[in-house]
């Protein structure tokens, strides 16, 4: 069950649809005779061939160990990520992350080859760094829609938990100040 309305939903539906159909390549780590994509016949494939493949076609690729990911679009590690929380931390306006999305962390997280270790610290860098970022979004919720300059810095899955947030406390203020009915 979802938490956003339907409209929400699909969109965010179709924010992962769009990153999964980016390019990546891959390194074939073993001799495959024939592949199928796509209704195509692509190979033979050699060991360490390397492939330019959607995301979506290479992940099954690299979860059966056929690949590995050579080159993915977000090149973000957790000390990174962590650098971004420190530069959140210092301004009191939402910073600009570019070439970043929530869903691409998430699928880099799942796919690249690190260490336990690695995707604790991984994880424990996007929780902060989500964190910090929420609390900006949630107070730009709450003004005047007329007074917040710009949203540019909110990446997209952002902007869809702050239009959100802005129609529920919309709603709320409405309700309380105005006595209006609960359907």
């Amino acid at each position: 069950m979802s938490i956003f309305p339907d409209n929400e939903d699909a969109e965010l539906k179709r924010l992962s649809f769009k990153f999964k159909n980016i390019n990546v390549k891959v390194r074939i780590l073993e001799d495959i005779p024939q592949l199928f994509l796509e209704g195509k016949s692509i190979g033979p494939l050699k060991k360490d061939d390397i492939l330019e493949l959607r995301l979506w076609q290479a992940i099954p690729l690299i979860e059966e160990g056929k690949a590995k990911l050579e080159e993915f679009p977000i090149k973000v590690s957790y000390t990174d990520i962590h650098k971004f929380v420190w530069k959140e931390t210092q301004t009191p306006e939402i910073q600009e992350l570019k070439n970043i999305s929530y869903i691409g962390l998430k699928q880099r997280e799942k796919l690249m080859k690190m260490s336990s270790n690695d995707i604790e610290k991984f994880k424990t860098a996007l929780r902060d760094l989500i964190t910090v970022r929420t609390r900006k979004i949630i107070k730009l919720s709450m003004q005047d829609s007329e007074l917040i300059s710009s949203l540019k810095p909110l990446l997209p899955e952002e902007k869809l938990l702050y239009e959100n947030l802005s129609k529920i406390l919309s709603i709320w203020k409405r309700r309380m100040l105005e006595g209006e009915e609960y359907d």
